[in-house]
Formats: structure tokens, sequence, C-alpha cells
């Protein structure tokens, strides 16, 4: 094989991607701003600046992009939360939980179409779309009962009901971040972590 090809591969391959990413960013936010059901293929092209050709060179139809959409928003939730380690030199599981807890505010309130795609059709009709952002749920829900089994495995988790525990989890998660998206995108979010921590480990009642 002549290696003088090899960049040429890999700069296209890099297109394709840079491409991609710019009709998925497109469709987030049209699907935001007016809906999955209004919004169009032919808006999505409009707000990509791409050829219908081009549109279809990468997704079969307008549900094809939103499983594209939420199924790298479970990706990019998988690669911000990682394993409590419990080595001699490692930060303390606190500290593990408030980085990940953090690591996940900054990356969905970086994405705000995308994150208001998914509040908003989480308790939608019971269609495609609404079954499809249940399954995105579904995932995340698995993400935290995983961590909490996790924890409790290394002892630094008290027993508990993992699955309910692990929705109550979720439903404050989702108010905090509709929180943020739509009443306060200015809040500091090392400061919503540490107030996030404190509910999570203490809930609500004094100490003592």
């Amino acid at each position: 094989m002549n290696v003088s090809t090899v960049p040429v591969h890999t700069n296209e391959a890099d297109s394709r991607q840079k491409r991609r990413a710019e009709i998925l960013a497109a469709a987030s936010a049209l699907f935001a701003e007016q809906g999955y059901h209004k919004a169009s293929i032919s808006g999505i092209i409009e707000r990509a600046n791409i050829a219908r050709g081009t549109f279809y060179l990468y997704f079969s139809s307008k549900h094809a992009i939103l499983e594209a959409i939420l199924d790298e928003a479970i990706q990019g939730l998988r690669a911000r939360i990682r394993r409590i380690d419990m080595g001699r030199d490692a930060p303390s599981p606190r500290q593990q939980l408030r980085d990940n807890i953090l690591r996940v505010l900054q990356y969905v309130t970086s994405e705000p179409a995308l994150t208001q795609l998914v509040l908003e059709h989480g308790l939608g009709p019971d269609d495609e779309v609404a079954e499809r952002v249940l399954r995105f749920y579904r995932h995340a829900s698995e993400l935290i009962e995983s961590s909490l089994r996790h924890g409790i495995e290394l002892g630094v988790v008290r027993d508990c009901d993992v699955g309910v525990t692990a929705a109550a989890s979720l439903g404050a998660i989702r108010g905090v971040v509709a929180h943020l998206l739509l009443g306060d995108s200015e809040a500091d979010l090392e400061q919503v972590t540490d107030e996030v921590i404190a509910f999570a480990l203490g809930g609500l009642g004094f100490p003592g």
C-alpha cells in the first residue's frame, strides 16, 4: 500500500464525521425549536446548508436522525460517568462522585438543544418518539443502577433498592437540568454540584 494515500483517507473520514456532526447539530436545534413532529427533513437540510442527497447519504429518515442523536447522547453520558476507584492513591469516593456529577452537568448544559429535546419528549404522548426517549431514560437509569451496585459492593453506598433509588436519582437530575436550562442558565455548576451531592448524601435533614 502506498503510505502517501493514508492521510487522504483519514481526511475523508474526518470530513464525513464532521459533516455528520453538523447534520446532527442542525437537527437537534430544529427539533428543540419546533418539536420533532413539526420539524421537517427540508428544514434540517436548510439549517445544515446541505443538498437533499447529502442528507440521505447519512440518514434514511427523520426518525433515523433522532435515533442517532439519542444514541450519541447516551455515549456522551457513558464517557463522563467513571467507576469509583478505591486505589490507595485515588481521590475519595465522594470526590469521584462529585466529579462524575459535574462532568454530566457540564455535558448536558453544553448541549441545550439536545437536552431540551429529551426533557420535552420524556412525558409526551405514547408515540414512537416518546417511546424512543423513554428508552433513552431507561439507558440512563441503567447507568445509575450500575454505579449504585458498584458503590454497594465497595461499601460506599448503603444497601438499597437500586431500581427505586436510580429512578429517584434520575428524576432529581432531570429536575436540576431543567432548572439550569429554563430558569438559571448562569448558575455556577460547581456550586450546583455541591448542592446535588449534599442532597444525595444527606437528604434535607439537619446534620445529626
